[in-house]
């Protein structure tokens, strides 16, 4: 049996002031501290006690490409003015359209296709 695992997890860099595109992340304590965000794809094969990383994507909220939950509803609903920001955004969506669609071909990887055949 094999199972895919998705993890959002930060990386913690409270000491840091001054690193590229430097965001916001929760501290192990719940304070709000310096880091980025990774996301993480994981397949474990229970059976064959193996584990793979399948993509490890960082990401910062710091960096003005980043797109909030409020800032995409905004979009949607025709709410942002700004034309810069508004391509901004299109062109954030567009790409992780494209960024989903590419990770949905998982099954055309012969590594995982030899999982699943187990």
């Amino acid at each position: 049996m094999v199972s895919i695992v998705h993890d959002c997890s930060p990386i913690r860099k409270p000491e840091s002031r001054v690193l590229d595109g430097l965001g916001k992340v929760q501290s192990l304590d719940n304070t709000v501290v310096n880091g980025y965000n990774t996301f993480a794809t994981i397949a474990v094969d229970v059976g064959g006690r193996e584990v793979r990383l399948l993509a490890c994507t960082p990401f910062s909220n710091g960096v003005d490409s980043y797109v909030s939950k409020e800032e995409r509803k905004a979009y949607e609903t025709g709410q942002i003015k700004d034309p810069q920001r508004r391509a901004a955004i299109a062109a954030m969506m567009l790409l992780a359209r494209a960024t989903t669609k590419k990770t949905s071909y998982l099954h055309k990887c012969a590594w995982f296709r030899r999982i699943l055949n187990r």
